[in-house]
């Protein structure tokens, strides 16, 4: 300071991250039967755009459901910067027999903005008034047919032309 150079001061400002998360956000709906011990659905956030059913490249895999509800961890997008974010949320196509997964992709957008050194965020649903989306799948089993064969044997006397039937009742 003596020898009058001037004095520089540096000041870094690094407000904490944003920690997303999307519980309570995204349901799991299958028509056609009840979910079944061993059902696992998995989801993925992609960049705007860049979305895909079956390669998950890229993609945050963002939580699974084994029921309506979709669980995830503790943070699901981390973000770093000011400014307003957009993802596509997908389901991955699995491989329970019999069911049809979603196609829908659902837009995602995501608001940061710094709040006293901290950075807060708004997460919302483009396309959900409530801002909660539902995926879903349709169970649809293969059709069965089996014939079935039998004979009727009458002993003592003659067996007469429609004298017997036989029904074979819808089992649910």
């Amino acid at each position: 300071i003596t020898d009058g150079a001037p004095i520089t001061f540096t000041n870094v400002y690094d407000p904490s991250d944003a920690e997303i998360t999307l519980n309570g956000m995204i349901e799991k709906e299958l028509v056609g039967r009840d979910f079944a011990a061993g059902d696992e659905f998995t989801f993925a956030v992609f960049p705007d755009g860049q979305s895909s059913f079956t390669d998950t490249t890229g993609a945050l895999l963002i939580g699974k459901s084994t029921g309506k509800n979709v669980s995830f961890g503790t943070s699901v997008i981390t973000l770093d910067r000011v400014g307003t974010y957009k993802f596509d949320v997908v389901e991955i196509e699995g491989s329970i027999p019999s069911v049809s997964y979603s196609k829908r992709i659902y837009d995602l957008v995501v608001d940061v903005e710094d709040i006293g050194g901290s950075l807060a965020y708004r997460a919302y649903f483009e396309d959900s008034a409530e801002n909660k989306v539902t995926f879903k799948n349709y169970y649809s089993p293969d059709e069965v047919s089996h014939v079935v064969r039998g004979e009727k044997l009458l002993t003592g006397r003659r067996m007469l032309l429609g004298a017997f039937g036989f029904i074979m009742p819808k089992v649910a």
